[in-house]
């Protein structure tokens, strides 16, 4: 995560609302900001350094790099390409792959499927977004929204690898509801100004519908229960959607992940970053239920099982 938090003080001044009136609107405190020097591809290659101090032999056997992103630096020398180099990993499948904010949920899907082909034994998911490079702070509507961030995920057929098993994942696009695709935009070519949610109204609806709704498809398969989640991990769009998920589902937010509050809305990278905010307190046989829904439309749900 970048060091720099930008807290409310900085929006009341460019806006001229209330501190209040961004907690009651988003529950955001502070977002996590990167400096000058980073960028989405550093961001994500330090992620991979971290998880490389944490497990040295982390990329070895690595056949696979997912790269997730819908603020990139670069379309044409894409990040993943840029941690294929940086970190040498040679004979491997690299893509970049943007489903907004879902992003996370479908690098996961589109990775287990390769990996139950036999196509693939380890795969290296790498999420990162620079929100704060195309947004603008002065925009009223949502520049108070965004965070920066980044994650690095192995996801391995190795039960020795694993921390977690996948027993469920699974995305999907839902363009035809509601704005779709003119609810959220975002144009490179506008710079700070390119990041724009125009049907804010619209995205609140649906997120709080989807988020809950892919959770509900998710235990149907698998013959759950909703009492059978002991950690809920929305994607973190605001403080707002999240309580009224967890409420239309019947958990108490003591089950629920938040880490919007002071981070802001760390796009595709939010659901590990936050998975990671608690990995020390899930115990083994805890059950875990993500679950996004991002701009275009698209949403998603993976159901994870703490080994």
């Amino acid at each position: 995560m970048p060091e720099a938090r930008v807290d409310n003080d900085v929006f009341c001044k460019l806006t001229g609302k209330d501190p209040e009136w961004f907690i009651a609107r988003t529950g955001i405190h502070t977002r996590s900001r990167a400096g000058q020097d980073e960028s989405t591809t550093s961001m994500g290659c330090q992620a991979v350094e971290q998880l490389l101090a944490a497990n040295p032999k982390a990329l070895d056997g690595v056949d696979l790099i997912i790269g997730s992103s819908y603020t990139p630096d670069d379309t044409l020398s894409t990040m993943p390409a840029r941690v294929q180099r940086q970190f040498n990993i040679t004979d491997t499948r690299v893509y970049f792959l943007s489903t907004a904010c879902s992003s996370f949920i479908s690098a996961l899907e589109m990775t287990r499927l390769l990996l139950l082909s036999g196509e693939v034994e380890k795969a290296l998911i790498v999420v990162s977004e620079h929100n704060s490079f195309y947004s603008d702070d002065a925009d009223r509507f949502s520049g108070h929204l965004w965070g920066d961030g980044a994650a690095a995920i192995l996801v391995s057929m190795h039960p020795q690898d694993a921390m977690f098993s996948v027993d469920y994942v699974s995305s999907r696009g839902v363009a035809c509801a509601g704005k779709g695709p003119d609810a959220i935009s975002l144009n490179p070519a506008k710079g700070n100004h390119g990041l724009q949610m125009s049907e804010g109204r619209d995205v609140f609806a649906r997120a709080c519908e989807y988020l809950g709704d892919e959770i509900r498809a998710a235990l149907a398969k698998l013959k759950m229960k909703l009492a059978d989640i002991d950690w809920l991990v929305p994607h973190q769009a605001n403080l707002r959607i999240l309580t009224n998920v967890a409420k239309s589902l019947g958990l108490p937010m003591e089950r629920c992940v938040v880490t919007v509050v002071k981070l802001g809305n760390t796009g595709c990278a939010s659901i590990p970053i936050s998975i990671h905010h608690v990995l020390s307190r899930i115990k083994a046989g805890d059950m875990v239920a993500a679950t996004a829904f991002g701009g275009g439309y698209s949403t998603g749900a993976a159901i994870l099982t703490r080994t």
